[in-house]
């Protein structure tokens, strides 16, 4: 008799590798919905006298929800150093200015941190520089294409809220 599947869980061979990556998964999913500080860790495995099957047993600690605190767009340039392919980050003047890009995020102070809204923010963004002609295409060097970084993010704890930049 084969085992029941309920979306690929049950009836697999066990690989602890796979379980390490799901427990990273499960973290980021956690954290991408704003709760930042989640711990979601193995707590044991519990295997069947024959050592067939095993239940996983997993411990989430989801924490507070972190709110933005506040929100901040910043420009930066690669520069090379010396003669290698090393670059350098300095800060650099924005072509848009920062309100008028915040006025395009949805993202803003008092909301709930969602890593979904700063993915469609980022789409706001790309769509802005792409109107102005400010081209993103992987063909092109490092140092002369826009991108956009993953944001830096400043945890306060004690409030549970994040300065997003």
């Amino acid at each position: 008799m084969r085992a029941p599947r309920f979306f690929g869980w049950f009836g697999k061979k066990f690989d602890r590798q796979v379980l390490e990556e799901d427990l990273i998964a499960f973290r980021q999913a956690y954290r991408d919905q704003g709760f930042l500080n989640a711990v979601v860790e193995l707590d044991r495995l519990e295997f069947d006298e024959t050592r067939e099957w095993v239940t996983v047993h997993i411990k989430v600690d989801e924490g507070e929800r972190f709110s933005v605190k506040s929100i901040r767009v910043q420009a930066i340039e690669l520069v090379p150093v010396g003669t290698g392919e090393r670059l350098s980050v300095r800060p650099k003047e924005l072509v848009v200015p920062e309100n008028e890009l915040l006025e395009l995020c949805e993202l803003e102070p008092g909301a709930l941190y969602s890593q979904l809204t700063i993915n469609r923010d980022e789409q706001a963004l790309r769509d802005r520089y792409g109107e102005l002609g400010h081209v993103a295409d992987t063909s092109m060097p490092i140092q002369d294409r826009w991108r956009f970084l993953d944001p830096e993010l400043v945890y306060d704890l004690d409030r549970s809220e994040v300065q997003v930049v």
